[in-house]
């Protein structure tokens, strides 16, 4: 029995998910041979899939060794989300971090530093 075109939809979303979630720090740049088996798909299908997501901007593809990077729609839509959504940062956390790593957060065009009580000290003037 054939599956109903929604099912087989819903399918492809998750798998061309798959595909952008194979990459990492560490596997920045993948083969269609490599994408395959993380993804658990042929080497047709990976090809179909990385293709089509090249074609839509979420991945790029590099002409000489053919492997796929991250694309550019991908930063794009980072950058939406980052200009869209309040971010909101624990100064508890933020203190802590300053305090188990002896830095600051003041800029040369501040006389004093937002850290409590900061006074440009030599440290915090070469931030």
């Amino acid at each position: 029995m054939e599956e109903p075109a929604s099912a087989r939809g819903v399918q492809a979303i998750v798998r061309a998910l798959s595909v952008l979630r194979a990459f990492s720090p560490e596997r920045s740049t993948l083969s269609v041979s490599e994408i395959a088996p993380i993804v658990g798909v042929s080497v047709p299908t990976a090809h179909r899939i990385a293709t089509t997501l090249q074609n839509q901007g979420y991945l790029s593809r590099d002409p000489a060794t053919k492997a796929f990077s991250l694309g550019p729609e991908l930063l794009r839509l980072a950058t939406l989300i980052s200009e869209t959504r309040p971010q909101t940062v624990d100064l508890r956390v933020l203190t802590a971090i300053r305090a188990a790593t002896r830095t600051c957060s003041c800029t040369r065009a501040q006389s004093t530093c937002a850290a409590s009580g900061c006074a440009k000290t030599a440290a915090c003037a070469s931030s």
